[in-house]
């Protein structure tokens, strides 16, 4: 993917760019999700949340992200928080980059809406200290 961005022409448009960088940030995001996931034993909740960001479901896919970000906030740890700061990052950028993606199969097209994450939900009593 690093490849891709380097070869892109000069003659590339700014959307053409962001594309790319939208693709190899969530594309990073989702295989350290996925390596946490699977210490995790989060198997097939998390297989459907990249099931739906493979086809398009930006709304199905953030709110199984959301599912299992409060799944993950019941949990204590070092890996049960760093898969929520990567299932946040990846619902912000399903969130963010979604209209820039409409040309490009395989991410999100839809939004409805942006997705409050139970793991960085201070006011929770799990997370006090």
């Amino acid at each position: 993917m690093y490849g891709r961005l380097a070869a892109l022409p000069d003659e590339a448009s700014l959307l053409q760019r962001r594309q790319m960088l939208a693709a190899l940030c969530l594309g990073t995001e989702i295989i350290q999700l996925r390596r946490i996931g699977n210490r995790l034993n989060l198997g097939s909740d998390l297989d459907a949340a990249l099931d739906a960001i493979a086809r398009g479901d930006t709304a199905i896919a953030t709110a199984r992200l959301g599912r299992l970000d409060e799944e993950l906030a019941a949990r204590l740890g070092t890996a049960a928080l760093r898969a929520c700061g990567t299932i946040l990052a990846i619902t912000e950028m399903l969130e963010r980059h979604a209209p820039i993606s409409a040309s490009m199969p395989g991410l999100p097209t839809v939004v409805e809406g942006a997705t409050t994450l139970r793991c960085f939900d201070r006011s929770l009593p799990h997370r006090q200290r």
